[in-house]
């Protein structure tokens, strides 16, 4: 499914800058995400002992969207529930933290944060502080996108960024055509933690205008 609309917004600029032509124009692949076909990517597993943060772009359409987690459980999780509420579980722990409904908009793309530095964590949406407060301090294992448990998402993921102790430890952008066929998650982070595909055979290419 195509998201047929400009988006008016700015999308992880450090990264989708490097592909804006003199326009303003972004021309690239997104991925649909069908929980039924059980879609999602597997990541080379990372363990956040301390503090981290973890950004992604995500196109909600109004029901469950499981951005990250493991495939063991439902901890270590972030998320956006069908009323538009941010979830996360920061940890192995699995204590929640929420943010109030509808603060994700349906049918647009928008850029989540979640932070946690000390037993302090955030959630952003769009540059807007949705939660601020005490968070759970264990680590969290993260080897899946679009999965979370058992649960898989509906909709759209991209630019998912992760970042351990301040530095950048994985960038995957999901701008694959997964033609040949190929199941080549990228990581371009440089760290060369490539992920897989997991039962997602195409993608479609569209033009976006950024501020």
């Amino acid at each position: 499914m195509p998201i047929n609309r400009p988006i008016v917004r700015s999308i992880v600029n450090s990264i989708v800058n490097s592909v804006v032509v003199s326009t303003g124009v972004v021309q690239r692949y997104f991925t649909t995400l069908k929980a039924a076909g059980s879609m999602h990517y597997t990541i080379p597993t990372v363990t956040l002992a301390g503090d981290y943060k973890i950004t992604a772009s995500v196109y909600f359409t109004g029901t469950d969207l499981n951005i990250s987690g493991n495939t063991a459980d439902f901890n270590s999780r972030f998320r956006v529930q069908a009323d538009g509420a941010v979830g996360w579980r920061p940890s192995t722990a699995g204590t929640q933290v929420l943010t109030s409904a509808a603060v994700v908009p349906v049918n647009k793309l928008s850029t989540i944060t979640v932070e946690r530095v000390g037993a302090v964590g955030t959630i952003t949406v769009d540059s807007v502080s949705e939660f601020s407060g005490a968070v759970v301090t264990g680590s969290a294992i993260i080897n899946t996108l679009g999965r979370a448990g058992t649960l898989y998402a509906e909709s759209i993921i991209s630019d998912y960024i992760l970042e351990d102790a301040g530095v950048v430890a994985r960038i995957y952008k999901i701008d694959e055509d997964w033609t040949g066929p190929s199941t080549v998650l990228a990581d371009s982070s440089g760290n060369g933690q490539d992920g897989t595909a997991v039962n997602v055979t195409s993608a479609d290419k569209d033009s976006y205008i950024l501020n």
